[in-house]
């Protein structure tokens, strides 16, 4: 495994040195926010979204801002732990 250090804590899975293009990044969600942005702070994305906690609602509005801050599609944004936490790995496809 090849471990960059590129705007966050980001992790580059490799075979044979080949970049795969996924990249997997831990969060902090804050549901309930005023004020939906996304802050890096100490190698964490804390994102803070509208959306309560309630349903999977939070975990939608996550997916989808992460999705509006790396340029990729929202099937390109997948939750590997955290489903049920405020912090949460997150997988990219670039």
């Amino acid at each position: 495994m090849l471990k960059l250090n590129l705007s966050s804590n980001i992790i580059v899975s490799s075979y044979n040195q080949k970049f795969t293009g996924r990249m997997q990044i831990n969060i902090k969600v804050f549901p309930g926010a005023r004020k939906p942005r996304i802050v890096e702070e100490d190698m964490l994305l804390k994102v803070y979204v509208n959306a309560p906690a309630v349903d999977g609602k939070a975990n939608t509005a996550v997916v989808k801002a992460l999705a509006a801050h790396y340029k990729v599609r929202k099937s390109g944004i997948e939750i590997l732990k955290g489903h049920r936490s405020r912090e949460k790995m997150i997988e990219v496809a670039l």
